[in-house]
Formats: C-alpha cells, structure tokens, sequence
C-alpha cells in the first residue's frame, strides 16, 4: 500500500507544471500558510490543505489538496505542502489563470 501511495505521489508531482514562483517565494508562502495567488488559500490551520476556488464555464469549481495526499515516505510535512501548493496553484492557472499577483507580498524578506 505505501508503495503504490508513494508511486501515485511521484506520478502527480511529474504531471504537474511547475508554477510562475521561484522555490523561495513557495516556501515563503507554505510557511505563512498563505498564497498570493486569488482564490488559492490554505484551510484551517489543523486541517492540513490547500483549496482552490474559481469559476469557469457557469460553474464553481471547488478543489482540496490534502497535505498527506502529497507526502511519501522521506519527505517532511513542509516538502509535502510545497508539493500541494504547487498542484493547487497549477489547477488554478489551467482553470482560468492566475489573476492578478499581489508581487509586493512576495518580496524576500
């Protein structure tokens, strides 16, 4: 079972374009627990998720990414919520892109 789970995570994370974000600003934002990217956010602190929301062609589209979906065995929960975000915000650009990113909120600080 951990195997299968473990090949399904590789499978999803090499299907997946990367984002428009260099590795440090995704780490700045995993840490915060908050993406600039509009209608991408994280879930309540405890439940461990990225959600995506928009609308296209008349209807909501509502999707969660689970951080334990994305984490196999050897990865911290940080590498798994980077991989999360990463598919979240790459849904988004497909779905209707990425709206307008706040770039002042992802200065390095």
């Amino acid at each position: 079972a951990i195997s299968f789970r473990n090949e399904k995570v590789a499978t999803t994370l090499t299907v997946l374009q990367p984002p428009p974000f260099t590795e440090q600003q995704l780490l700045l934002m995993v840490r915060a627990k908050k993406c600039e990217v509009p209608g991408v956010s994280y879930g309540n602190r405890n439940q461990g998720r990225w959600i995506v929301q928009f609308w296209g062609q008349g209807k909501r589209t509502f999707a969660t990414f689970p951080i334990y979906n994305f984490t196999s065995q050897g990865m911290t929960q940080l590498q798994g919520s980077l991989a999360a975000l990463r598919a979240a915000i790459a849904l988004r650009a497909k779905g209707v892109g990425l709206g307008p990113i706040r770039r002042e909120m992802l200065i390095l600080r």
